[in-house]
């Protein structure tokens, strides 16, 4: 848009404003970076709600700032349990710095290449590069990755050796956009349209229900689809992804609908999800059979219950703490905290409570009698999988915090059971002291301030540099 009007202005001789470029350059780059914070956010929180964690916000604190959320987002992405551990509850720059910097360690490690963006850029709130380092993590582990794994999957199937005659190839090596372009044409084959790009191809609808459709035939009835409109198609094509193939709508509608430009990144994080949803979808389910076959029901036979699988027992190193309470509290007021277990596989485990203790210990003693027990609650309903920790200390001063394992649930990995970040301070305050002392120092001030208004007015030279220097001291 700004091209086009400078040149109009070129060729008509007219002068245009700066301020309607800075106008229409402002309004699209708002434009992509709303899509972009809520996609993203929707991304992230796919992965760190298996863990009990959620990124509320990319723009204001904590998001991904602190280090944490990232941390626990490249566990999940990698598979793997990074060679760290990282301050699950900082509150200093420099430890928030640390966090972030171990964690970029590792991104680094997998072939992750970021340019002009560092850990301190993250720390200090930087939106742009924030998504940015989130569109480069999509890019390699959810679009790349997912594609890859169905391009290894194809060829081990038998007739991967005889592709069909016109199959699209897909390449391993291309980039994430051209992968899933052509993962997209590859899918869609037998409808014959060719999808040319992943943004304005997609906003009447269409294409999403007849990706569906290849993906679950008995979901979409592809002649139904000119008879609604581009928005209706849209709301249909979210609502039976999310519902059948439990994929989160990281789109609005209307965004897609209505957009003069719908933002590329934000349908390419969208569409990535499909991939891997077809390669774990059972053959029988994704064949391609036509909408209005019946097929009989099979002849019912009796099975034998499942076996029920054993419970898991959490990982201390993967468990979190979270709250006020893991920091401090008020003598005589109850102060609360959070755990959330995770097993090994970095899933939440539910009814822990039993598999752990926690005590609060006074700093500087090591007797087990001086231990102060902390009351640790299963949560209800679809809070389960967070345990309640609630404790009051009658008396001000510094404790060390600890949550671990029950010795008959620690193991040879982790000998001593202690939670992840433990054992941490925590500081028990005196609130009758500190309102005594706020009082006072108010009584203070108002005793300074009758001085200066009480102070004669045509003080001489001498007196009156004694009385401003005084005045500093009080104020200082």
């Amino acid at each position: 848009q700004v091209y086009c009007l400078e040149s109009v202005g070129r060729r008509s001789g007219v002068v245009l404003s700066e301020l309607c470029v800075v106008y229409l350059c402002t309004m699209a780059e708002k434009d992509w970076i709303e899509s972009q914070k809520k996609v993203f956010r929707g991304w992230m929180n796919m992965y760190l709600n298996k863990r009990g964690i959620e990124v509320p916000d990319l723009s204001t604190p904590p998001g991904i700032r602190d280090g944490v959320a990232l941390y626990v987002l490249m566990e999940e992405l990698s598979g793997k349990q990074l060679p760290f551990k990282v301050l699950h509850n900082p509150s200093m720059r420099m430890h928030k710095l640390q966090n972030l910097s171990v964690t970029f360690k590792f991104i680094f490690e997998q072939g992750v290449k970021l340019v002009a963006c560092g850990p301190e850029d993250i720390c200090d709130g930087n939106l742009k590069l924030t998504l940015g380092l989130i569109w480069t993590l999509i890019q390699k582990f959810q679009i790349q990755s997912r594609i890859d794994a169905v391009i290894r999957a194809r060829e081990e199937e038998e007739e991967a050796a005889q592709p069909r005659r016109g199959a699209v190839t897909l390449k391993r090596q291309a980039g994430a956009k051209r992968m899933l372009l052509d993962w997209t044409n590859d899918q869609l084959e037998d409808s014959g349209i060719e999808v040319r790009n992943l943004a304005s191809d997609w906003k009447d609808g269409t294409l999403l229900l007849r990706l569906i459709h290849k993906v679950r035939p008995d979901l979409v009835d592809l002649s139904q689809m000119g008879g609604r409109s581009g928005h209706d198609n849209l709301v249909l094509a979210f609502d039976l992804a999310h519902d059948h193939l439990d994929i989160p709508k990281l789109l609005d509608p209307d965004y897609i609908a209505n957009s003069p430009n719908v933002d590329e990144q934000s349908m390419m994080t969208y569409l990535g999800l499909f991939p891997s949803v077809l390669a774990d979808l059972p053959r029988a389910t994704r064949a391609s059979a036509p909408v209005d076959v019946v097929v009989a029901a099979p002849a019912l036979v009796a099975l034998a219950p499942p076996p029920v699988p054993e419970k898991a027992v959490p990982s201390a190193a993967l468990t979190i703490v979270s709250g006020d309470g893991a920091h401090g509290g008020a003598s005589g007021i109850q102060a609360t905290f959070a755990v959330h277990p995770v097993d090994k596989n970095r899933k939440l485990v539910e009814n822990a409570a039993d598999y752990f203790e926690a005590y609060l210990q006074p700093e500087g003693s090591s007797d087990p009698a001086s231990r102060i027990p902390i009351a640790l609650q299963n949560g209800e309903g679809d809070h389960a999988h967070i345990i309640k920790a609630s404790y009051t200390v009658q008396t001000p001063g510094e404790h060390r915090l600890y949550v671990t394992l029950k010795p008959e649930y620690r193991t040879a990995e982790e000998p001593d059971g202690l939670v992840a970040g433990m054992p941490a301070k925590v500081i028990i305050t005196d609130p009758a002291a500190e309102e005594e002392a706020l009082h006072k120092a108010v009584a203070q001030r108002k005793q300074h301030d009758a001085e200066l208004q009480d102070a004669p007015a045509d003080a001489g030279r001498s007196q009156s540099a004694p009385d401003e220097a005084s005045r500093d001291r009080h104020h200082k």
